[in-house]
């Protein structure tokens, strides 16, 4: 039940921040370390952002797409830094 509040949680932050204009089409929220979501997140594929449609990226390869970041245990230490000078939004427990 706990993760199904955070899914709601992640998916309301993007209401309430004003987001720099880019070329992209799709907003990622990206999952780094454990997944405690399970299948939470998907109803988030179904919706968008005022422009972007939203996509959940649950085993990303880099930083570089991510728009929001959920950082949970079992998430590199050193993962911080990839987000320096950049707008992404980090969220963790």
């Amino acid at each position: 039940r706990e993760y199904v509040v955070k899914s709601v949680f992640l998916f309301n932050f993007t209401k309430f921040i004003t987001w720099p204009n880019g070329s992209d089409n799709e907003f990622h929220i990206c999952l780094f370390g454990t997944d405690h979501f399970g299948a939470h997140l998907d109803n988030i594929e179904t919706k968008s952002t005022a422009t972007r449609r939203m996509v959940v990226d649950k085993n990303p390869s880099s930083a570089a797409a991510c728009k929001m970041a959920f950082i949970s245990d079992g998430a590199n230490p050193g993962l911080l830094p990839a987000f320096a000078k950049r707008p992404v939004l980090t969220v963790s427990d």
